[in-house]
């Protein structure tokens, strides 16, 4: 049972070094303009200490219209109109389609939407 034990506390008190962020840029910053013609950029919303949800989505997906409410509820409790702790930026990523602003309105998205 020691040895268990033991196993298992040093496995915990590693794990950190091992799963630990490097120090190296994992994502590159980008600036997109999103649909209401706002300028969009990565590192100022990190710069300013917000959790950045990326939303990668298609207007024909039904896994994606389904994450709308969560997403929404999300937006709405932490995003400008809540604690402002959280930025989303949903980007729709057919270029086949041509109906991102229909969508937008039928599915109330109210975060940016960049296309």
């Amino acid at each position: 049972m020691k040895k268990i034990l033991y196993t298992a506390f040093l496995l915990l008190t590693t794990s950190g070094s091992i799963f630990a962020q490097p120090d190296a840029e994992l994502f590159p910053d980008f600036t997109f303009e999103d649909l209401n013609g706002d300028s969009q950029n990565l590192y100022s919303y990190l710069d300013d200490g917000k959790i950045v949800i990326i939303d990668i989505f298609t207007t024909w997906c039904p896994n994606c219209i389904s994450s709308l409410p969560g997403i929404e509820t999300i937006w709405e409790e932490h995003g400008p109109s809540g604690d402002a702790s959280v930025m989303i930026l949903s980007f729709e990523r057919d270029v086949s389609t041509s109906n991102e602003l229909a969508f937008i309105a039928d599915h109330n998205i109210t975060n940016p939407v960049i296309v």
